[in-house]
């Protein structure tokens, strides 16, 4: 019997694969759960169901344009959105999910919702989702939603307090088969603290990190915020490659904590973003806003390239490249070794552009010297090199590389 490498498990879920589908628009309704599962995704978190007191508010009457994108030239670098919450309810997962996981028995369904803190409604929400038929809820409390209303608001996911209050309310009422999952934000502190608290209130498992507060631009022409919605703009959750630092530190840090399992979003592009989350420690990926530039289709050069990946490595499954490391991340600059013994040196793929000099004499130690030739390279003082590396990220052929000063001066 052959076994599929990628299949993979967290918080309890039995998965195909550790990709997933992240609570967005490419979740808003059964029909593209649908589409998407028969691309090959093992599964989806929901778009967030908003509580009825959260619809009075007006927060599912959605301002056009929803998005604005982040460029330098042609890249896409990341993207803005203005979207809360889903159009569909519970009353239509219910009606839906039947026959959806009919058609894909293996293929993991988590509902996602947020509530003001109210104990009432989270339990009632809970309830139905579980009804309705999810194999897991997660709760969203990484959202500006889901703040309390205090002067200086507070996402409930960095309150170990609140978090686990809410964990706890929700555990209480479904059935210890349907793990609850609560989304924590990038912002968190204390993350030990947070973990702690909801592992304590029975959470299987954490979701991080969500979008991040922020403002897209402004266009110089009208001297108008972006995205514009009739002259004006807000505040937004960015998305996309950008964030995927953030979230990776993120990763690493619940991983570290060893409480919960987790599962990573947060700019995944491709398959090799995948490799680095779980790597540091992710059990399972979730995307969305590839998906949104891209399609479901993206999931064909995910699947190959991270199943070459573990057979390049001679992995038995992706389940052995968990954490794999996280070990070899310590927690402050101030306990790596201070070694300045790497200085560097530039090669003959050097074609004399001058950014290594240029960005040596103004942002580091003035180390490189400009070519005597218009046919010569740029030269190396190696005794003021220190080896910061800045002229490596701004070389655009990869022309300098680095090695102990007295093999060098030698």
């Amino acid at each position: 019997m052959v076994t599929n490498p990628l299949q993979c498990e967290f918080a309890g879920l039995k998965l195909d694969n550790p990709f997933l589908l992240a609570s967005a628009p490419p979740t808003r309704d059964s029909a593209m759960l649908d589409r998407a599962f028969q691309a090959g995704w093992a599964g989806a978190v929901i778009k967030t169901i908003p509580s009825d007191a959260m619809m009075q508010r007006g927060l599912t009457q959605e301002p056009r344009p929803l998005l604005a994108h982040f460029k330098r030239g042609a890249q896409r670098i990341g993207m803005g959105n203005l979207s809360i919450t889903g159009q569909w309810g519970l009353v239509d997962w219910a009606a839906a999910l039947p026959a959806l996981k009919a058609r894909h028995p293996s293929k993991m369904v988590l509902g996602s919702f947020g509530a003001e803190v109210v104990r009432e409604t989270w339990q009632t929400m809970a309830r139905a989702l579980v009804a309705a038929g999810v194999d897991g809820i997660e709760l969203a409390l990484s959202c500006t939603h889901a703040t309390l209303g205090r002067e200086v608001p507070l996402i409930v996911g960095e309150d170990p307090e609140l978090a686990a209050q809410v964990v706890g309310w929700v555990t209480e009422v479904v059935p210890p088969t349907i793990p609850v999952i609560p989304k924590l934000p990038a912002s968190v502190r204390d993350w030990r603290g947070v973990l702690e608290a909801c592992c304590e209130a029975g959470a299987a498992g954490v979701t991080t990190i969500n979008t991040l507060s922020s403002l897209m631009g402004v266009d110089l022409d009208t001297m108008q915020p972006l995205p514009n919605v009739q002259g004006v703009g807000t505040y937004c959750g960015y998305s996309g490659p950008g964030i995927k630092p953030i979230a990776l530190a993120a990763v690493s840090r619940v991983h570290k904590v060893g409480l919960l399992p987790v599962s990573a979003t947060g700019g995944i592009s491709n398959w090799q973003d995948a490799a680095e989350f779980i790597l540091l420690g992710a059990c399972c990926v979730q995307v969305c806003s590839a998906v949104m530039w891209s399609g479901y289709g993206i999931i064909d050069k995910m699947l190959a390239g991270l199943t070459g990946y573990l057979q390049e490595k001679g992995g038995a499954s992706v389940q052995s490249l968990v954490g794999r490391a996280n070990d070899r991340v310590i927690d402050s600059v101030f306990r790596l070794e201070p070694d300045f013994s790497l200085v560097a040196r530039i090669t003959d793929r050097c074609t004399n552009c001058g950014r290594c000099v240029i960005a040596c004499q103004d942002g580091a130690h003035q180390a490189i010297r400009p070519a005597a030739t218009p046919e010569g390279a740029p030269h190396v003082d190696l005794e003021a090199c220190v080896g910061c590396a800045l002229c490596a990220q701004v070389c655009p052929v990869d022309a300098i590389e680095f090695g102990p000063r007295a093999r060098w001066l030698a």
